[in-house]
């Protein structure tokens, strides 16, 4: 006896199939760690950049290059630097060596505070915006979610040296004022066709059965 499928329940069953295939592949979905603040004492290849000069840096990364270490600490390679400064955006030439390093609550180093740290490779220098009392629920450094961090109290390094198109950035922030920080979820492209796809043919499942249409 052969089994045949109605026109809706092949289209539903097709979108079941997709939208698990895009929930799979999203289960190490690259992310985005952003810091957003003002510049103090900085430099572009020995050119002075203007204090009080915005900065964002947005430093890509996925969560499946995980290396965990000590409680509450785990380390991420990045995977790409969009660095903007005031209006001027600036190429950043090489990675090796740099480091994402997301301490939860748990951490033992700075107990019961949540610090995301960026380390270039140039220099050994570090972008560590201070300590971060809270962030979004749910949050920790081996489980990565979208998170803003906030209550900046203080600052342990605020110095970034990276190598760019333009020459030798020497990257400092205004401590006072200290830094925004997030962690932002980017779907990759597939992920985004395989969502849609799931979505429309469940749709489309919906649509055939309410019109009463089945193919035999």
């Amino acid at each position: 006896m052969k089994i045949r499928l109605s026109a809706s329940a092949s289209a539903l069953c097709l979108g079941f199939v997709i939208t698990l295939a895009a929930s799979q592949s999203a289960a190490a979905s690259p992310f985005d760690l952003i810091y957003q603040g003002v510049t103090t004492t900085s430099s572009i290849n020995g050119n002075a950049i203007a204090d009080g000069t915005s900065f964002t840096i947005q430093i890509g990364f996925d969560s499946s290059s995980e290396d965990p270490g000590e409680q509450g600490v785990a380390e991420y390679e990045p995977t790409s630097i969009s660095l903007e400064i005031g209006s001027t955006p600036f190429t950043v030439t090489s990675l090796s060596g740099d480091a994402i390093v997301l301490a939860d609550a748990s951490n033992q180093i700075f107990p019961s505070v949540n610090i995301p740290i960026f380390g270039s490779g140039l220099d050994n220098t570090e972008f560590l915006p201070g300590y971060l009392g809270t962030s979004t629920l749910g949050w920790s450094a081996t489980d990565v979610t979208p998170t803003v961090f906030d209550d900046y109290i203080g600052s342990q390094f605020e110095e970034l040296d990276l190598p760019t198109t333009a020459g030798q950035l020497d990257l400092n922030y205004d401590a006072v004022g200290g830094v925004n920080a997030s962690i932002i979820a980017t779907p990759e492209g597939n992920t985004f066709a395989f969502l849609l796809l799931g979505m429309a043919a469940l749709g489309l499942g919906t649509a055939i059965r309410r019109s009463g249409f089945a193919a035999h």
